[in-house]
């Protein structure tokens, strides 16, 4: 396999289970991004939207539109920060809670059919690989944009 079509088959996967997500997700009123902040969240309940975005690579104006819908809809609640006004701190609410474990269960019902006819063995080795190479993917994102001074 040429690794120049590696990207190309990341970002097939990823568009189908966006595409996927949305529509099972679709009675929750919560788009893509939403769900997969959320699950961030789960975990890390208090980080400012900066180390959000920071983490899950995404843009700040993004995350910014998607926090204020997921606040709106009761999901999401914003604590500004008392040392720093320009800084919020993200956690879950009772109703974000209880959402985690659907979401969950949908993710698992996806990859279940995605991996169907996947040995068990590779799947437990195509987690790790795919964590490392994620990794090395935000580093070099992140030596490229401080080489740029941004």
């Amino acid at each position: 396999m040429g690794i120049t079509v590696l990207g190309k088959y990341i970002s097939v996967i990823s568009r189908r289970e966006q595409k996927y997500l949305n529509a099972v997700m679709q009675p929750y009123g919560l788009g893509f991004s939403s769900y997969n902040f959320l699950l961030f969240l789960a975990k890390n309940e208090g980080c400012t939207q900066k180390e959000l975005c920071r983490n899950m690579g995404i843009d700040e104006a993004v995350a910014t539109r998607s926090m204020k819908k997921m606040e709106k809809e009761g999901y999401v609640s914003r604590i500004r920060s008392e040392q720093d006004s320009r800084k919020y701190a993200l956690f879950l609410t009772e109703k974000g809670r209880k959402l985690i474990p659907v979401i969950r269960t949908v993710l698992e019902e996806w990859w279940n059919q995605v991996l169907q006819d996947v040995p068990q063995e590779q799947q437990n080795y195509l987690l790790p690989l795919m964590e490392h190479i994620s990794e090395n993917a935000v580093l070099v994102s992140e030596e490229m944009t401080e080489d740029r001074g941004e």
